[in-house]
């Protein structure tokens, strides 16, 4: 399979940037960016622009509907700026966004620096470097980002070529154990389109090194600063890891409760799904990317459902002694048609993520498709290969193993349960003990209430450790762009000094300028460091305090959705710019040190305010000039501090006399990355009941019964109570990889109560009565039920230990299918009792064979 970085993706969303070198941001927005807005406005696609205009260029941001790409968009808007009346001065450029590339643009970076060369000397260096490039490789675009821009003074007409950007390059020394950090010019490479991103760096490191011994360059170091290549190998070492300690896992607890022979036949059966899966993927055309990968490795502790169930199905119909094909035929006709309702109700849980919507959509849509295939693939190897490969597993009486406490115990377990069902030998002992057990249940699924409350949500919260940490300078109005080479480098030596040992390298990968700048720090693997990513923010954050950059901001890189430093904003509009900054100041001294109170009577705080005014920019959203006031909260729960910070807002503006003489729709709330996230949450929260619904279907056509199916989704809120408890003990907050998690658990609970039942119904047409039927379920259903759930749960831990960004993931799964298998051993055959008890009053069946 191609392996790339992600997944290629279309974004709404393009940026123009126009050049106009008068010094003077007034002329700018009067000359330039409004007129490009009043055009952009027009066009039908376009549902939102906003721009920043300075002293001598203006940025503007066009989003579209969904469903237009980034190129269709930019052509379109190109095409109708050529119109417009503007300065011949004016440079203009349009450019198309690709999220999953590095500055929108790039799929490798190279930093080329040196302590010897200027930023001119570097910047020829890059060219020549860039050229070399393009030479030695077929296909390739490289392009050489020069810190200077050229232009034309339209007052003097003289041209004009000034610094615009810088970069400083940081790379660890092992000869004096420190971090070398240097001047750096960048050079963005974009690969041949399908290319394999290892197969690719590794053609670009030979031509490097190629380049490196022509001795043309001797006085720069050229290196890979940012690139795909490394994550993809570390997330394929990952899942080859995992799939390996999965194996072993399997093959160890099947030892346990089935036996040796069934546990190398279902690790071999988990194995050819897998493999089974990756092929179905690449005759499809999905590239091995980390959302794939993702998928592949959460799949692990899913496609042994199947696989377990249908083994131990096998097993048991070999030891009866009866023949090969007529155990085989025995072991399909048991489990074949739950075994179907089972992984289709699995794979309708993944269903939702398909309709993720925006950018988040674009990027997660492989997930779901990767799971859905990993599943349907265990159905079809779980019912031909295992059937086929059981005649591998002996017939014959088992020897004394160690193990056989253990196995004994699992049967006097079975033997128990069952036998309190069976021992009720008057109605009111049957009576007692149903009513102990739902009411059991029933405060088991109520304590879940309480422990759902003490949990924060957070939709995508940082993890508990990273490998990559983010720092964002906003620098003040003055600062010229010497002033701000001279802050970055005063921050690179405190960072050199303070946490040079951890850091393997730091780039600014060509985007610093006087008035913003974000450096990527790549950290030495966590499990190579005593301290976590979030102390060494916090000594940052002591360290770089006064540097006086203005604005310091330091986060962690996580593998979801970039985090805004700022994540609430609020932006006033108006035609006075006096005016909106006196409301901003209000707004502002509001807002800072403001405490919010959560549901769960815990609080958190505003920490951070900033009122964004006109002193060095001009920003317009939708052509309103506004004001912005932006603020960061003190806890991580962003999700749930945002809607709460609105609603104080809100509150406070209702007052005229805290707005500056403005109305109160002058006042409108972005809350960026996060906007997008809760959009895209929210449709799939709407999508959750159609699932339901579908399931419930299903359901139907599987027993031919309405209220069955009612009882077996019963089992999805028996898994509520370890999931909250999990969560809270792991001090993990509710989000978008729980909401995965929940989504896997709804089929594997509801698959535990369908074979439970189905079986029962089994029972019942063999001629047993309802109570004696469900005590034949249980007793059978015991040690398989026992076996994929200690399984799935043991599958999972390698991922859980591997990376802190599977923890909250791996936790509801696993704590999930514990609390349900446990409420479906001991409460779920009271259920089946009770509402069997009705539908043989309420014969529903009828309704199906029914002749008209």
């Amino acid at each position: 399979m191609q392996k790339q970085g992600f997944p290629n993706i279309e974004v709404p969303v393009s940026v123009v940037r126009a050049d106009y070198f008068v010094n003077d941001k007034e002329l700018v927005d009067r000359e330039i960016t409004k007129p490009l807005l009043e055009t952009i406005q027009e066009q039908d696609n376009v549902t939102a622009v906003s721009a920043t205009t300075t002293a001598n260029n203006a940025i503007i941001v066009v989003e579209y509907e969904e469903g237009v790409t980034s190129q269709a968009g930019s052509d379109e808007i190109q095409r109708a700026s050529e119109d417009i009346t503007i300065p011949e001065q004016t440079t203009l450029s349009f450019e198309a966004i690709n999220a999953a590339q590095f500055n929108n643009r790039y799929d490798v970076l190279l930093s080329v620096s040196s302590s010897e060369l200027s930023y001119q000397e570097l910047s020829v260096a890059a060219a020549g470097i860039a050229d070399e490039i393009q030479s030695n490789i077929d296909n390739v675009e490289v392009e050489s980002i020069s810190p200077f821009e050229a232009g034309t003074n339209p007052l003097t007409g003289e041209s004009v070529e000034q610094q615009s950007r810088f970069d400083w390059f940081g790379e660890s020394n092992s000869e004096n154990n420190g971090l070398i950090i240097n001047p750096s010019v960048t050079v963005g490479i974009i690969s041949p389109e399908g290319v394999d991103v290892i197969d690719f760096n590794a053609e670009l490191e030979e031509v490097i090194e190629s380049i490196r011994q022509t001795g043309q360059y001797d006085k720069v170091s050229v290196t890979i600063s940012a690139d795909f290549a490394s994550t993809v190998e570390q997330q394929l070492n990952l899942l080859q890891g995992s799939l390996g300690a999965g194996l072993l896992i399997v093959v160890l607890i099947c030892c346990v409760f089935i036996g040796w022979r069934a546990g190398l036949l279902a690790a071999t059966g988990m194995l050819v799904s897998l493999l089974a899966a990756i092929g179905v993927l690449f005759a499809v055309g999905v590239t091995l990317n980390t959302i794939t990968l993702f998928g592949l490795i959460l799949a692990l502790g899913l496609i042994v459902d199947d696989t377990i169930i249908m083994v131990e199905a096998v097993d048991a119909a070999r030891k009866e002694k009866l023949s090969l094909p007529l155990s085989i035929r025995r072991a399909a006709k048991r489990i074949a048609l739950a075994s179907l309702a089972g992984t289709l109700t699995t794979i309708l849980g993944f269903a939702p993520l398909l309709f993720i919507t925006g950018i988040l959509g674009e990027f997660i849509r492989v997930l779901p498709i990767t799971i859905i295939v990993c599943l349907a693939v265990s159905l079809v190897v779980s019912l031909s290969f295992i059937p086929f490969a059981g005649r591998w597993l002996s017939s014959k009486p088992a020897r004394k193993s160690p193990l056989d406490p253990i196995r004994k115990l699992e049967v006097k377990a079975a033997g128990f349960l069952s036998g309190i069902i069976l021992s009720a030998n008057t109605t009111r002992k049957k009576a007692t003990r149903a009513s102990l057990a739902i009411l059991f249940s029933l405060v088991v699924i109520g304590a879940t209430g309480p422990l759902f409350q003490q949990l924060q949500f957070d939709i995508f919260p940082p993890t508990k450790d990273s490998n990559t940490l983010l720092v964002e300078y906003s620098f003040l109005p003055q600062t010229t762009i010497e002033d701000a080479i001279e802050i970055t480098q005063n921050a690179n030596n405190i960072i050199a000094d303070t946490q040079g040992e951890y850091v393997e390298n730091l780039s600014y990968l060509g985007t610093a300028n006087q008035r913003s700048a974000a450096m990527r720090i790549d950290l030495i693997p966590f499990t190579e460091r005593n301290v976590t990513s979030h102390q060494l923010i916090e000594s940052l954050d002591d360290s770089l305090a006064d540097i006086g950059a203005g604005r310091i901001s330091i986060s962690q890189l996580d593998a979801g959705p970039p985090r805004d430093q700022y994540p609430f904003k609020v932006q006033i509009a108006a035609d006075d710019p006096q005016k909106a900054q006196e409301a901003a100041g209000l707004l502002a001294t509001h807002l800072n040190g403001l405490t919010l109170e959560r549901q769960n009577n815990t609080s958190a705080s505003i920490s951070e305010v900033e009122s964004v005014g006109e002193q060095q920019t001009i920003r317009r959203i939708n052509g309103d000039r506004i004001v912005e006031v932006q603020a960061a909260f003190s806890d991580d729960d962003v999700s749930a501090l945002v809607q709460l910070a609105q609603a104080e807002v809100e509150q406070f503006i209702e007052n005229s006399e805290n707005t500056a003489g403005l109305e109160p729709d002058s006042y409108k709330f972005d809350f960026g990355i996060e906007s997008e996230n809760q959009e895209s949450f929210n449709g799939v929260l709407l999508a959750f009941p159609f699932l339901l619904i579908a399931m419930f279907i299903l359901l139907v056509l599987q027993f031919r019964s309405i209220v069955q199916p009612i009882l077996i989704l019963f089992a999805v809120p028996f898994s509520f109570f370890g999931v909250a408890l999990g969560l809270n003990l792991t001090n993990n907050p509710l989000s978008f990889f729980v909401m995965i998690g929940f989504f896997a658990l709804i089929g594997l609970s509801v698959n535990n109560s369908i074979l439970l039942t189905d079986y029962a119904n089994q029972a019942r047409r063999d001629g047993k009565s309802p109570r004696e039927a469900v005590a034949f379920a249980v007793r059978e259903r015991t040690r398989p039920l026992l076996t994929t759930t200690v399984t799935s749960v043991f599958a999972l831990v390698p991922l859980t230990l591997s990376d802190p960004f599977w923890e909250s993931l791996t936790v509801t799964i696993m704590f999930g299918l514990v609390s349900s298998a446990m409420l479906v051993l001991i409460a779920f055959p009271y259920y089946y009792l009770v509402l069997e008890a009705v539908r043989s009053r309420v014969n529903i069946k009828r309704l199906f064979t029914k002749k008209h």
